[in-house]
């Protein structure tokens, strides 16, 4: 989904839309993150996400609805697709790391899933939610 060019006069890193599973319709980027910090801590119902390092790298786990976990470090180059009803945790930022966040629907706060036990299932949700 990404491709590098590497040369002499820089790199070139491109993602064509094309090739992601959804239509981007929001991005937003993370940096400066202080040393120690992590982001995320969230799931989405709806929104799908492709996140990419653009300089830099962080670790990352993502943890599905039955609890399995998988880890990783995305590095420039690489990139993660988030599917919804996941979890993700970015911890481990490199100095000067940015990653860029692509969204398959706009932001709205009903959307997100801010509770580790709700979302596995460890305690009972909203039931007026729609």
């Amino acid at each position: 989904m990404i491709k590098i060019s590497n040369e002499a006069r820089g790199s070139l890193g491109v993602v064509e839309f094309s090739d992601l599973p959804f239509t981007p319709v929001r991005t937003f980027w993370i940096w400066k993150v202080p040393e120690g910090d992590t982001r995320g801590h969230h799931a989405h119902h709806s929104c799908e996400q492709f996140l990419a390092a653009l300089s830099g790298m962080v670790s990352y786990t993502v943890t599905d609805r039955t609890n399995q976990k998988t880890t990783g470090v995305l590095v420039p180059g690489e990139g993660l697709y988030l599917p919804t009803q996941n979890w993700i945790v970015l911890s481990e930022f490199s100095p000067g790391c940015v990653v860029l966040v692509y969204c398959s629907h706009s932001y709205s706060e009903s959307d997100y899933i801010r509770d580790l036990d709700e979302f596995l299932g460890n305690r009972s949700t909203d039931q007026s939610r729609s």
